[in-house]
């Protein structure tokens, strides 16, 4: 315990330890002084990305997969306990009570899903069992953002309108200043924001000065804004202190008077040292989560949004910054997003929290200043390297080769949809053609090895697959709130279907779920000796943490795309182990090889696989390990050469498929992974004993899905699995 207080404490910066202390001890009276006077909106006001509709009736919500009412007024419904901050809720759920996101949502209710752990369908869950519905839903066009200002009616229904009011007045009524979760500086920032969104939008369609929020709800504002500049989260940095920043920039541009210049002027000061810290120079935000990327990434494009709506009024040189560091976000969001057009799970990471690529990239079109600052012809520059072959991983960052062709150029493509089997806007063999939805076709091999150095992620992409790999530290050292013990996990999509996942994110906080899915065996990696590869504890701590070594990303033309990496994560262990991983890629063939160093007793590599995919399992001594004399040593070789005997198909249960013995004595198993539009992908592994185990997916908060994963107990200290497919079809 001592040990692994100290590895995690000696990370920290100072301003943590003392901020934390402030933060505790110092507790500021509210200023119930009345508000400045609003101020003109003299610029442009683009509609923001709409967020998921949660408020389903007048007081009931669904967040995170969870609906619940909210209480009447005097707390009866509630047996008197104070709705607002009911100890029987998630303290998650209550953060998203207070942010309003509803005030910027869609205008389109949708069904609400059920509660978690009631029978039936699970939801978000199509009717194939596959993608959750979200994704679908995500990449379906907003009406706020493609109709433009002035032209259409009002962004909320004359049913929902009614809905909000009453709500805000109810909150500002309900939730004195100072007291309770929707006080605290997060969700104070993000409430503040949408509150001013609403407002804007108010007044963007009717070309004057905000008035939709209430007078009350105006004072409120201001002493929120008050309130939030002297509880900043300088014990908790990150994306916390970005989101405080934010909102006093938007309090101080909405509201008039030196009062509201005081707090744009401390937002700006914080954004400008935030963004050249937390942005890294590929793009990425520092914290290595898509999710969050995908967050930041609104967060900017918010602020320069704000700028247009206010000409003058922000700080020309963080304005700059912005720019510049939106253009390499977008690409590195694309650089990491799967064909179906979601994130990839890497860290924390679900759907349905941040907005998609296809959502974020509709609003920056629509925002002039950031649509003339990346075209879709723009190329990525250093965002993406692409080393030349048998150059080591120091040559990337002196920037050593050059980008043909941007990522957010191919993104400017679109595909049909070719119907059951097939994610909305892919195609069989990965090609691009006419259609309507833009998403990264499977079939983009112009990037054939792109390497996202500083935030530590590869990008392999040949024919119909696209593999995203984990070569990243776990995160900032003094900031690892949002890490998993993932290293040298990867992802893999097949003909636009996600095959080999990570296993998500369902739940924060302390407890043994959120630790299960921060854990090693969650992650489609090894796990030896059954310890976490960085030691993660609580609900947002790491102790000893992994770090790679010896990254190597060589590429050529016409050759293996092969990526290799090691990490130091267990070598805590007593015989002082080191996993080695390398990864190939062509055209019809993926391997993934896992070499062991040093002393342990075992040593399991985890392949887990997403609900949609089904498992078949070769009898013994069905499929010749060696066609045609292609493929090396027990490599697959051609695909027909697989699958000669009857398949054991696994159903949910553990399912040790038929071992054989190679011409080098190892222990060999064989299959296929078939996908919902009828491909087959034939897998075989070498090295070890093979288990089809059931897992779990968690591709949303509050949502665990059913599914199955391949289990390797490795034989010896080398493991392979080998996937081929036809090229043809």
């Amino acid at each position: 315990m001592i040990s692994r207080y100290w590895h995690t404490l000696r990370y920290l910066r100072p301003v943590q330890f003392y901020g934390r202390l402030w933060f505790r001890l110092y507790r500021p009276t509210p200023d119930l002084r009345p508000a400045p006077a609003v101020r003109p909106v003299p610029g442009r006001w683009v509609p923001p990305v709409a967020k998921p509709v949660s408020l389903l009736g007048p007081a009931t919500f669904c967040f995170l997969n969870e609906t619940h009412t909210l209480a009447g007024a005097g707390h009866e419904a509630a047996g008197g306990r104070d709705p607002w901050n009911d100890p029987a809720r998630d303290k998650l759920w209550l953060y998203n009570l207070h942010y309003f996101d509803d005030l910027n949502a869609s205008p389109s209710p949708p069904t609400p899903p059920p509660r978690r752990g009631e029978g039936g369908k699970k939801p978000g869950l199509d009717a194939e069992g596959g993608m959750p519905a979200a994704q679908n839903s995500s990449l379906t066009p907003s009406p706020r953002v493609e109709e433009g200002w002035g032209e259409g009616e009002h962004t909320e229904s004359t049913q929902r309108q009614p809905w909000h009011l009453a709500l805000l007045q109810r909150w500002v009524n309900e939730n004195p200043p100072g007291y309770g979760n929707g006080w605290e500086p997060y969700p104070t920032s993000l409430r503040i924001v949408n509150w001013i969104k609403w407002s804007l939008t108010f007044a963007a369609e009717r070309g004057g000065v905000a008035v939709a929020l209430p007078p009350a709800c105006l004072q409120s504002l201001a002493v929120q804004a008050r309130w939030l500049s002297r509880r900043l989260e300088h014990h908790l940095l990150g994306n916390h202190l970005f989101a405080n920043a934010k909102a006093l920039v938007y309090a101080g541009a909405f509201f008039v008077g030196p009062e509201a210049d005081r707090w744009r002027t401390l937002g700006l000061r914080l954004l400008a040292r935030e963004l050249d810290e937390q942005i890294l120079p590929d793009g990425g935000h520092f914290e290595r989560s898509p999710m969050y990327h995908a967050i930041l990434l609104e967060d900017v494009l918010d602020l320069i949004n704000l700028a247009g709506a206010y000409p003058g009024l922000l700080d020309d040189a963080v304005l700059a910054l912005c720019r510049v560091k939106t253009v390499a976000m977008r690409d590195w969001l694309a650089a990491m997003t799967h064909p179906d057009g979601e994130i990839s799970f890497f860290n924390d990471a679900a759907f349905g929290i941040a907005p998609t690529l296809a959502d974020l990239g509709r609003y920056a079109d629509c925002i002039p200043t950031v649509s003339q600052a990346h075209p879709s012809t723009s190329a990525i520059l250093a965002t993406i390297h692409v080393i030349p072959a048998g150059k080591p991983e120091s040559s990337a960052k002196e920037g050593s080769a050059a980008i043909v062709r941007s990522v957010g150029a191919v993104l400017s493509r679109t595909v049909p949809d070719l119907g059951p089997g097939f994610p909305a806007g892919t195609t069989g063999d990965g090609g691009p053609s006419g259609g309507t939805i833009p998403v990264i076709p499977p079939g983009m091999t112009d990037v054939p090895c792109g390497w996202l150095c500083d935030s530590g992620y590869v990008r392999l992409a040949a024919g119909p697959a696209v593999a995203l790999l984990d070569v990243a530290p776990i995160g900032p050292d003094y900031l690892p709130g949002h890490a998993h013990a993932d290293t040298l996990s990867f992802e893999l999509s097949l003909f636009g279907q996600r095959v080999i996942v990570n296993g998500g994110t369902s739940r924060y906080g302390s407890g043994p779920e959120r630790l299960a899915e921060r854990g090693t065996a969650a992650h489609s990696t090894v796990q030896i000796d059954g310890a976490d590869s960085s030691e993660v504890w609580g609900g947002f701590r790491v102790a000893r943490r992994a770090r790679p070594f010896d990254v190597q990303v060589p590429t050529g033309e016409g050759h293996l795309q092969e990526v290799s990496a090691a990490h130091d994560g267990y070598r805590r262990l007593a015989g002082r182990p080191v996993h080695r991983r390398t990864w190939g890629l062509t055209a019809g063939r993926f391997v993934v090889r896992d070499t062991l160093d040093g002393g342990f007793a075992s040593a399991v590599a985890r392949f887990h696989l997403h609900p949609a995919i089904r498992v078949e399992c070769d009898a013994a001594g069905g499929g010749d390990a060696n066609p045609g004399g292609a493929g090396g040593a027990g490599g697959v070789g051609g695909v027909a050469g697989v699958g000669g005997a009857p398949a054991a198909t696994s159903n949910g249960g553990a399912v040790d498929p038929p071992a054989s013995q190679d011409g080098n004595g190892v222990e060999s198993s064989n299959g296929r992974f078939l996908l919902p539009g009828g491909q087959a992908i034939h897998w075989q592994v070498q090295g070890g004993r093979v288990s089809v185990v059931p897992e779990q997916w968690h591709p949303a908060f509050g949502l665990s899905v059913p599914t199955q994963g391949l289990e390797v107990t490795i034989a010896g200290r080398q493991c392979r699995l080998e996937l081929a497919w036809a090229t043809g079809s």
